[in-house]
């Protein structure tokens, strides 16, 4: 089947009158046509100075700007000054932090960001990619476990390494992923906080069956790390039944969500049972991270399932066994050899050859038996990495043939539990008994971030640096709260940091009492000279 570079436009919108004309030029870059249009963004279908097929993205926001019709720049309203500033530098920040993350193969690529025409522009690279949703229909639901793990893990492990620098999508659904075509999943369709959430600034982009409950309820937080998690579960979930699971926002009125094991009996307990953790309605029941679900769903090692995988690279830990001859054996045979030559000279000196032959044969028989019997103890040690720990104890033929002990240490690449290295290297031949010792994850070494609203900024600077958290501060105006006080933080307090994982807190926070008065003496200054010139 033939493939399209060019996206589906997904739906039509009267915000088309906002978009660029097409043929428009933007820096090297030739707009062709709308691709995507949503209150956040537009998507155009476009081509690069060599004639590439390119995405490229345009902050939209519809509901705060109209477009000059000669310059092409976007106004924002004259109420929507200051929301539009700070939504245009976080949709840049998160674009700018995507760029960064070129390396992960299962997120599109951002390859230059720019300004033009008062906004900001993402350029994508273009790929033939086929949409989930074909891709999935072609297929035929459900998909088994073992064609849903061949496509998901990967993603999944992409999007941890994604939430460990700062990044959220808070939209994974069937409609932001596509399928290359050497068979990768893609996760396209990043927005900001604003446009995932139901009380957010910008028309909101929710995915029935998909979105978590925290972002229909809104109020301060608005969704976090476990609101992909829950993302993920769904469409795991719809994968394996072939039913999108009900809207969020139904269940926290009535849940009554079947287990996935219920509708499709031939998946595996523990992936049901992790599918249905991954998408409790409380977050704090839910799993905490990509990790912990991907660890639930590969709780067994019979299923052979682990995905966790690190290069075969020798380390201080490791300990290469070579089998070879004991010592005393050697001794033994050449007296086994010495005593046999003068058995057979006293038994032709006694005329009983035959008799003393046969028994000397006998008995290094009976040794080379010994010796074969004893190089068959020797067992291969298998590659533990990335298992999980308890389950290398609990597999009854490890545990005759090993002695395990263990060390536990902080890791930034294994979930907690599961085997980081081990000190005897794998497909070692080793005796049986032998010692291994096994370096366990106790997950990212992490601390809580604090809840600074309502607090001083200096109060709230002073906690983020005893804590060792790097900070950024906003000002901007908030006429519910005191000046210089913080009313907003990104991620919100009680998120989990991971230390290693280099995450900026957002700080936002009311200007101080003189800039506020300043502003409000110049408004009166203006008022007043308007009076007087009328």
């Amino acid at each position: 089947m033939q493939r399209k570079v060019e996206l589906v436009i997904l739906e039509q919108s009267k915000g088309l009158s906002l978009t660029l004309p097409e043929g428009s030029c933007l820096n090297q870059y030739h707009v062709l046509s709308v691709a995507v249009l949503n209150g956040e963004s537009c998507v155009y279908n476009g081509l690069d100075a060599e004639g590439q097929a390119v995405w490229i993205r345009e902050f939209l926001p519809q509901k705060m700007v109209h477009r000059d019709g000669e310059s092409l720049d976007l106004v924002p309203s004259e109420d929507a000054q200051t929301i539009y500033k700070y939504s245009l530098a976080a949709f840049e920040e998160l674009y700018q932090l995507l760029k960064n993350a070129g390396d992960l193969e299962h997120i599109l690529q951002v390859r230059e960001l720019f300004y033009a025409h008062n906004t900001v522009y993402a350029v994508e690279q273009a790929l033939p990619v086929q949409s989930f949703k074909e891709h999935v229909s072609e297929k035929g639901l459900p998909f088994s476990w073992t064609e849903a793990k061949k496509l998901m893990l990967p993603l999944m492990n992409s999007i941890s390494q994604l939430h460990d620098r700062g990044i959220v999508h808070l939209g994974i659904a069937p409609e932001n992923l596509c399928v290359t075509e050497d068979g990768r999943l893609l996760l396209s369709g990043f927005s900001t906080l604003e446009a995932r959430a139901a009380d957010g600034e910008l028309d909101q982009e929710l995915y029935s069956g998909f979105s978590s409950p925290e972002q229909y309820s809104g109020g301060d937080w608005k969704g976090g790390p476990c609101s992909d998690v829950y993302s993920l579960g769904a469409v795991l979930y719809w994968l394996l039944t072939g039913e999108v699971p009900a809207s969020a926002d139904q269940r926290m009125e009535q849940d009554s969500l079947p287990c996935v094991a219920q509708k499709n009996p031939s998946v595996p307990e523990n992936v049901s049972d992790a599918i249905s953790g991954a998408m409790m309605l409380d977050p704090s029941l839910r799993c905490a991270s990509v990790d912990d679900f991907t660890s639930g769903l590969l709780e067994s090692v019979s299923g052979n399932t682990t995905v966790y995988e690190v290069p075969t690279v020798p380390n201080e830990h490791t300990v290469h066994l070579e089998p070879e001859m004991p010592q005393k054996r050697k001794i033994g045979r050449i007296l086994l050899g010495t005593a046999a030559f003068l058995l057979l000279t006293l038994a032709l000196a006694a005329g009983v050859h035959s008799l003393v032959t046969q028994k000397l044969l006998e008995d290094m028989q009976q040794e080379e038996s010994s010796e074969s019997q004893e190089q068959l103890e020797l067992f291969t040690v298998p590659d533990f990495v990335g298992h999980q720990y308890q389950d290398i104890l609990n597999n009854k033929s490890y545990s005759e043939n090993f002695v395990f002990s263990t060390v536990m240490e902080y890791s930034d690449k294994y979930p907690e539990g599961v085997i980081v290295a081990q000190s005897v290297a794998k497909n070692t031949q080793a005796p049986k008994s032998t010692a291994i010792v096994l370096t366990v994850s106790k997950g990212k070494e992490t601390v809580s971030m604090p809840n600074l609203i309502g607090w001083g900024l200096a109060g709230a600077k002073q906690q983020l640096d005893e804590l060792g958290i790097a900070y950024s501060v906003y000002v901007v105006e908030n006429k519910n709260y005191t000046p210089n006080t913080v009313f907003r933080t990104d991620p919100p307090g009680g998120t989990q940091i991971a230390a290693s994982d280099g995450i900026v807190a957002k700080i936002y926070v009311t200007p101080e009492q003189a800039a506020q008065e300043e502003s409000s003496t110049n408004s009166k200054k203006d008022k007043n000279t308007t009076k007087n010139q009328d």
